[in-house]
């Protein structure tokens, strides 16, 4: 992510489509206890709801630890946004 004070540019992630939900982002976040990124079942991931079309989030705390966790949660956000978007709903 660059930042130039109120432009920023961000790389989308990429869609990592789950069984459950076809449009997903997973978002790699730090263990607040051991400082290590959780990733793969353990990650957070944003989600298009399959019953409404909606952006929804799991495994996302309330709290977080570091910029860089909430620039990957920004991101995530971002990518589901774009997808709602094209898909018109």
């Amino acid at each position: 992510m660059n930042n130039n004070n109120r432009v920023v540019t961000v790389t989308l992630p990429e869609q990592t489509p789950s069984n459950y939900y076809p449009a997903a982002w997973k978002v790699p976040l730090t263990c607040s206890m051991t400082g290590q990124k959780l990733t793969d079942f353990r990650a957070g991931e944003v989600n298009i709801r399959n019953t409404d079309g909606r952006i929804s989030f799991s495994g996302i705390p309330s709290v977080i630890d570091n910029a860089e966790d909430a620039e990957a949660i920004a991101a995530a956000l971002l990518a589901a946004a774009k997808y709602v978007r094209e898909q018109g709903k």
